[in-house]
């Protein structure tokens, strides 16, 4: 996709393809298809229509567009449709598993969040619509996103506190569904989630308690005038991570107190709490020079990430260097900065 096409014509119809494609693939997650069909397959269009309250002529057509353009199915002498080898393959990299549940991140941010955004370009672009107030994203797709990749982060940040030896764990932000992981990977840790809504709160207790774990929840605006952290435990053994920095940066922006966000949000943590630890979970942006040292997958994620961030004023992404100096200049000193191995996320360790 990076590399220079065959012809004007390739360019077109390949990209026209993947765009629909992506469509197609998103919708049939959202019906249930690829689910049930990984579970019961093969099927016949008609009796995965029956099976899910589908419309057969409609699923059919999908899926036959599907079976041409992409290598995700397969179908018999019979007409029945079936995951293909590497159809699985995608499935499992782009899923989660909570007990007998599965979940995809097919496209969920991409079209499923920002789908009213992309349609709206052309008035945004030229100041006829604005993001917030005429435009705005899909929030239940992005937190859907942000909840089905976080178990991809819990070895790193398992490992980190159990290498820190920390008792004492907060999630800033918690529809990452990570306090729920971490009940399990470490046990007898004391777990807190802050969050501004009660909604995502309620969701992480029913997956801590799902895990056998317990957890202490605080409702509160993470930049806002209340001092929240006066509820949080002191002492050096606490650990603070969140998924979520780069939107306080943005939010910070917004209400113009970037210059100051960060240094009073680190002071009002470092109160009492003197040798804990923030650790920051970020996809750092990169600079041009990398694109040549990277494969394609890589490139194109982090490009995306910048894109879907900045195009709607929701988060700053920053270099790899920035982040650093971000929290050292608020107070902190940096103990390592570790690649997790998940599309070039960084688990930053900073102490207060």
């Amino acid at each position: 996709m990076t590399g220079q096409p065959d012809s004007p014509e390739a360019w077109f119809h390949r990209l026209a393809t993947e765009h629909v494609a992506a469509q197609i693939v998103f919708a049939l997650n959202q019906a249930g298809v690829w689910g049930h069909l990984a579970a019961h397959g093969p099927l016949t269009s008609g009796a995965l229509a029956g099976a899910l309250g589908l419309v057969p002529d409609v699923l059919d057509c999908l899926l036959d567009y599907t079976l041409q353009v992409q290598p995700l199915l397969v179908r018999d002498e019979r007409g029945a449709y079936a995951v293909s080898e590497f159809g699985r393959a995608v499935l499992r990299r782009y899923e989660r598993v909570d007990g007998d549940h599965r979940a995809f991140n097919l496209f969920d941010v991409r079209i499923g969040a920002y789908g009213p955004v992309w349609r709206a370009l052309e008035p945004l672009l030229r100041g006829a619509a604005r993001y917030g107030v005429d435009v705005v994203r899909d929030g239940r797709f992005a937190e859907d996103a942000v909840y089905k990749i976080g178990p991809r982060f819990t070895p790193s940040l398992a490992a980190a506190l159990h290498a820190s030896g920390r008792g004492r764990v907060v999630e800033l932000g918690v529809n990452s569904g990570l306090l729920e992981r971490l009940a399990t990977a470490c046990p007898g840790v004391e777990l807190i989630g802050v969050d501004r809504s009660a909604a995502a709160l309620d969701r992480a207790a029913r997956g801590v308690e799902r895990a056998a774990g317990r957890a202490r929840w605080i409702r509160a605006e993470l930049l806002g005038a209340d001092d929240w952290t006066r509820e949080l435990p002191t002492g050096p053994d606490l650990a603070v991570f969140s998924l979520h920095f780069h939107e306080l940066l943005a939010q910070a922006q917004a209400l113009a107190l970037a210059d100051d966000a960060m240094p009073r949000l680190i002071g009002r943590l470092r109160g009492g709490r003197a040798g804990a630890r923030v650790l920051v979970l970020e996809q750092p942006r990169l600079p041009a020079s990398a694109r040549a040292e990277l494969g394609e997958t890589l490139w194109l994620y982090a490009q995306s990430n910048v894109l879907i961030h900045h195009l709607i004023g929701n988060g700053r992404i920053l270099i790899l260097d920035a982040w650093q100096a971000l929290f050292v200049e608020a107070g902190c000193r940096l103990v390592a900065a570790t690649p997790t191995g998940y599309l070039g996320y960084e688990l930053l360790e900073f102490e207060l």
